[in-house]
Formats: structure tokens, C-alpha cells, sequence
């Protein structure tokens, strides 16, 4: 493949903490992967909260020395409004200048209304975001994919107001052809998460079955049963990371959900990703 690999923290969330930070970047490093995207979710417990607590400063520094980039950063849709100025300044002194929406609850997609209010909201905070210097994009959630309809509706209004960053198990696993979906978007992507569903997992998750608006436990159960390592699963990759070359990306992200074992399964990704 011609493009850059990524990799998001989240793969590593069982075995990274403020005291292994360093030596599990080295060793993502030594993999072979260019650059890190961290993650920050609304009210979430599972994740890497802004890089294990560590200053802006010392991130800064771990970084150059071990060679990766930071690529982009998830943040919460709620936190980023509230904290707006905190977040922007940490990410300005870590030389992070793309932040990504890790996604937007399912309510603010269930009709036509919400969306082109939540359009509205997006790309005003955009907007804002770009007179500091940076980028915002919109990552795509499952939940995202309420209804396939409200989620091309928001593509559609957003036009080139706002970037996302696809991501393509989540559009294979509500059943849809992630390369030829995305292709056909107008809109700017920052980059790809690549991500895989389990062989016959395509169309599984009911979120487009009455389930609009129901961010619970179930479903995000669920989805993680319907997740596998990249490259063992039936979501085509190489489609999709073809479509990406063809419009120009430079990033492409791997983000794993289930990880027994998260440094082999981080190396297998890239082997398999690498070999495109």
C-alpha cells in the first residue's frame, strides 16, 4: 500500500497505563507503525484518557524520542464543547493538529431534524477549530448508522464544512460495502481506521431496526462480539484502502476492539495491512 499506517491506542487499552506508556510506543514503534491517534470519549471508563495523564509536555517529548507521529486524537462530541479551549491548547503543544469526533450519540441522528441540527452544531465547532490552525472531523460510530439515510443526509448537508474519517468495519457490520459507500462521499477524510467484522457479521448490528437513539449496553456488547483482527474477518480491506489511495489519504489507521493478546494482534494487523 502507498499510504502511511496508524495506529489508534485503543487497541492497546489492556496493557498501556502512565507507567508503560513509553515502552508500549517503543514497541509500536518497532512494528513498524509511523504514528499514534489517541483517544478521549465522553463518560467512557474503557479508554485511554488523553494519554494516560501525562502532561502536554512530556507526550510531547516521548514521542520524538521513540519516532511516532501524532496523526489525530479521538475526543467526546460533549467534551470538546465543554473544554474547547483546554483541549485545543494540550493538543497544540503535543503537535497534534487533527481532532476527531470519536462519534455522536444515535439520538442526534434519529430524524431528518436532529441531523441537520447536529450539522449545524458540527460544523460551526469546525469552523471554530479551524481558526485555531486545526482540523476537526467527524469518526464514524456505529451509531452513527441509526439510520443509513440520516447518515448520508449528514454527509450530504456537511459537504466540505467538515471532514471525517471512515471507518470500515463499522459501515461493514450494519451491512454496508464500506469502499463503495465512502467513494461516493463528496466530503474531505482526514484519514481511514481500518477495522474488521467477523465472517458473516455484515448486516448483524440492528442499529437501522428500531434501535435509533438507544445507545445501551446490549448493543455495544454486541458489537464488540461482532468485531475481529484485521485481515481475519470478510470486510474487503484491500477495497477499501484502494478507494482511500484514490483520493488522496496519507493516514491509515488500525483500531482493534477485542484484543487477547494486543501487541500480536496490533503486529498481525500491520503485517497484514503492510502487504496490500
Amino acid at each position: 500500500m502507498k499510504g502511511k499506517i496508524g495506529l489508534q491506542l485503543y487497541s492497546l487499552k489492556e496493557i498501556i497505563d502512565e507507567k508503560s506508556f513509553t515502552e508500549v510506543l517503543k514497541k509500536v514503534k518497532t512494528i513498524g507503525y509511523e504514528g499514534i491517534e489517541g483517544v478521549e470519549r465522553d463518560g467512557d471508563p474503557d479508554t485511554v484518557h488523553l494519554f494516560c495523564g501525562k502532561k502536554a509536555q512530556e507526550v510531547r517529548s516521548i514521542l520524538d524520542d521513540v519516532g511516532l507521529l501524532m496523526v489525530s486524537n479521538h475526543i467526546g462530541f460533549y467534551d470538546l464543547k465543554k473544554n474547547f479551549d483546554t483541549i485545543v491548547r494540550f493538543h497544540k503543544e503535543i503537535g497534534c493538529n487533527t481532532l476527531v469526533v470519536a462519534g455522536i450519540p444515535g439520538i442526534l441522528f434519529k430524524d431528518r431534524n436532529a441531523v441537520r441540527k447536529t450539522v449545524k452544531e458540527m460544523t460551526e465547532l469546525s469552523a471554530t477549530v479551524s481558526q485555531e490552525g486545526m482540523e476537526l472531523a467527524l469518526h464514524n460510530c456505529p451509531l452513527n448508522f441509526v439510520s443509513i439515510a440520516s447518515y448520508e443526509l449528514f454527509a450530504q448537508e456537511a459537504g466540505n464544512a467538515l471532514a471525517v474519517q471512515p471507518d470500515a468495519g463499522n459501515a461493514r457490520i450494519v451491512g454496508v460495502d464500506p469502499a463503495r459507500y465512502y467513494g461516493k462521499l463528496k466530503n474531505r477524510f482526514v484519514s481511514l481506521h481500518i477495522k474488521d467484522g467477523k465472517k458473516g457479521s455484515a448486516d448483524m448490528l440492528p442499529l437501522d431496526k428500531g434501535e435509533a437513539g438507544k445507545e445501551n449496553e446490549n448493543i455495544w456488547n454486541r458489537y464488540k462480539e461482532l468485531s475481529t483482527t484485521v485481515g481475519n474477518g470478510d470486510t474487503n480491506i484491500k477495497k477499501f484502502v484502494r478507494m482511500g489511495e484514490k483520493k488522496g489519504i496519507s493516514w491509515f489507521i488500525v483500531e482493534e476492539e477485542v484484543t487477547e493478546d494486543p501487541l500480536k494482534t496490533v503486529e498481525d494487523a500491520y503485517a497484514y495491512l503492510a502487504s496490500l
